[in-house]
């Protein structure tokens, strides 16, 4: 939430709607872009699946374009609109390395003060982009579809949820690696300590204190990081 206003991806109509806090008022948002992004005016969204926030910037998932756009929270007459600025990824489905490369079907994003952690799901992949370069990174190739990251912050430990394995997996910086920490890969939606307990459909994370909070199909589920369960 930002100045007082929701943000939510809105994947049947491939539009970006904002609904107002405080007067449950709903508006689309007018994405426009410079010459340098004018795909992404043209083109439009389509399966948008994640948005974050920093600051006056934000950034959406736009997972049927293969890409991720950078935008500027602007207003007009009181409503805000984002004009894109950047478009990580070219739109065109692949896994490639470098300020021109390529996303396949990406649907999670999270961000810390110098990089864009996404998970890209069709690549089976963990990928970084440096928010300054925009040059796009791979960490890790061949996981079990992961659908969403968290950062905890800078050269912190990252949550990945991975729908494939059905388990919450996490990435270690310092060793580089990263493997399951919840959910015993069994389908189903059985509380318990973390090795034994069953995910059905896992979705998005969200960090909260000791906990971590993810849709797993049709409930909110929790991790409590000290009683590990």
């Amino acid at each position: 939430t930002v100045i007082g206003t929701v943000y939510l991806c809105e994947r049947g109509s491939c539009r970006l709607p904002i609904q107002k806090a405080s007067v449950l008022e709903k508006q689309f948002v007018a994405v426009s872009a410079p010459e340098a992004v004018e795909s992404a005016q043209k083109d439009g969204l389509f399966l948008p699946t994640k948005i974050q926030v920093s600051g006056e910037k934000v950034y959406l998932v736009d997972s049927g374009h293969h890409r991720i756009l950078e935008c500027q929270l602007q207003f007009q007459e009181g409503w805000p609109f984002l004009k894109v600025e950047r478009v990580f990824g070219d739109g065109t489905p692949g896994l490639k390395n470098g300020v021109q490369g390529r996303f396949r079907m990406p649907q999670g994003v999270s961000i810390t003060d110098k990089n864009l952690f996404v998970a890209d799901t069709g690549n089976q992949a963990l990928r970084k982009v440096d928010r300054e370069t925009g040059e796009i990174s791979t960490m890790a190739r061949g996981l079990p579809s992961p659908v969403d990251v968290l950062a905890m912050g800078e050269d912190q430990p990252l949550w990945l949820a991975m729908a494939g394995s059905r388990q919450i997996w996490m990435w270690l910086p310092e060793q580089q690696q990263l493997g399951p920490v919840a959910g015993s890969g069994q389908e189903g939606q059985e509380d318990g300590p973390v090795a034994e307990a069953r995910i059905q459909r896992i979705a998005g994370l969200a960090l909260g204190g000791r906990y971590v909070f993810f849709s797993d199909f049709s409930t909110i589920r929790i991790l409590d990081l000290e009683q590990q369960q």
